[in-house]
């Protein structure tokens, strides 16, 4: 790992006044995980998800922080993004199972739509499918769908991992005016941890998948957050953080509006 690497990650944790004990553990690691990387090169370099953690939290790319340079499409508005490559949203239907691990989309580009209906109020688990590898049996969602979005956009312009981003539909109104009953939300399933306050997908391990805005409790030990349903009608809850299961951080949505 180049020394500029770790001198950007110290003079940007310096700048934020913020010890690398609380970004280490931020970050879902060892309280001594990032003084260890700075002091003794181990490890030699960030996983993905620490830099997009530290990226995000530090005002960073996550080039700053080691990861591969790539092309940075020129900056534009939502409303221009849309005006420029709306016909090139495209839906595709295609029938297979989504495994996490190793999918491969039937469409070269495609990026997997699940049978998974996104509760805004309610959710519907779809059809699961039990499948084989070897000698071990898992579960996995059908694929219903591949979207084909413009090349580079979910990297460039949502800043989310194309290859482990997913599309679920909305059920339910929870989340109006945000998602609407049938927009389909992007996820970035290697966002799952709760580094800011957002749109996340999640689970408390046994209703459906639920899209909700997440609010941390300030100062609450163990860890506490709202979940927050944007219908002004739904009563929002506090729960213990570690009650749920962050599938993914909601990174963008297709609507017919």
């Amino acid at each position: 790992m180049k020394q500029d690497v770790r001198n950007v990650l110290m003079s940007a944790a310096e700048a934020k006044g913020l010890s690398l004990k609380s970004l280490s553990e931020g970050a879902g690691k060892n309280h001594a995980y990032l003084q260890q990387f700075i002091t003794r090169g181990k490890p030699s370099k960030l996983p993905e998800s620490v830099r997009a953690y530290l990226a995000r939290r530090l005002d960073l790319s996550e080039e700053d922080l080691g990861a591969p340079k790539r092309y940075e499409p020129q900056r534009m508005t939502e409303a221009e993004e849309w005006e420029e490559h709306s016909s090139d949203f495209e839906r595709v239907e295609v029938d297979g199972v989504y495994d996490p691990d190793d999918y491969r989309p039937a469409i070269p580009g495609g990026t997997p739509e699940l049978d998974v209906g996104a509760g805004a109020g309610e959710g519907t688990v779809g059809e699961v499918l039990v499948l084989t590898k070897g000698s071990e049996a898992y579960s996995g969602h059908r694929v219903t769908a591949e979207w084909l979005f413009p090349p580079n956009w979910i990297e460039g312009e949502l800043h989310a991992n194309r290859a482990r981003t997913f599309v679920v539909p909305i059920r339910g109104d929870s989340m109006e005016p945000t998602y609407r009953p049938g927009d389909r939300v992007l996820v970035d399933r290697s966002q799952n941890m709760l580094t800011e306050d957002t749109v996340y997908l999640i689970s408390d391990g046994e209703s459906h998948p639920r899209v909700k805005r997440l609010v941390e409790v300030m100062f609450s030990k163990p860890r506490q957050v709202h979940v927050v349903s944007d219908n002004p009608a739904i009563d929002n809850q506090t729960v213990a953080l570690s009650d749920l299961t962050i599938i993914g951080r909601v990174v963008g949505v297709a609507s017919r509006r």
